[in-house]
């Protein structure tokens, strides 16, 4: 989790300690929930303008008539990970001393750090910046070509 995202998520935490809305910081949420019911509605009326309008209801960008973009609808998706999975991943992101699995840098790199997975099996393996992942993701996640790589790497 990035600067920005741990801020974030003190001052939501901040804000429903109070009792107020996350988003306008003025109305009382119903209980259980961090959103006040005006806020709710607002936002129901705005994706179904985006969805009446064609375009990604969470993003706002061109989804080629689809309800969300592949962008987001690849953010949404759980990747098939067991709770067990999710209970590591979650652990992984909360270490105070998190860092790359890969090159074990501090900061993710880009936006945030990425849950690394096995595309076969859908496991996740652990966290990775975004260069790390983005490597593998492009070396097909591939021993064989890792090695290769490695050696092109020691002969030139």
């Amino acid at each position: 989790m990035s600067y920005s995202s741990e801020y974030a998520k003190r001052w939501r935490d901040k804000q429903r300690r109070a009792g107020l809305c996350v988003v306008c910081k003025e109305g009382k949420p119903e209980k259980n929930k961090s959103v006040c019911q005006k806020c709710l509605e607002k936002n129901k009326e705005l994706k179904q303008a985006r969805k009446d309008a064609g375009v990604c209801i969470f993003c706002g960008k061109d989804s080629n008539g689809k309800q969300s973009c592949l962008r987001c609808s690849d953010r949404k998706r759980t990747l098939g990970f067991t709770p067990k999975d999710r209970i590591k991943a979650s652990q992984d992101l909360n270490k105070e001393n998190k860092k790359c699995g890969i090159c074990g840098s501090v900061s993710p790199s880009g936006s945030n750090w990425c849950l690394d997975h096995n595309h076969k099996t859908n496991k996740y393996r652990g966290i990775l910046c975004h260069n790390c992942n983005t490597a593998l993701g492009l070396l097909k996640d591939s021993v064989r070509i890792l090695k290769k790589a490695i050696q092109y790497l020691k002969n030139k």
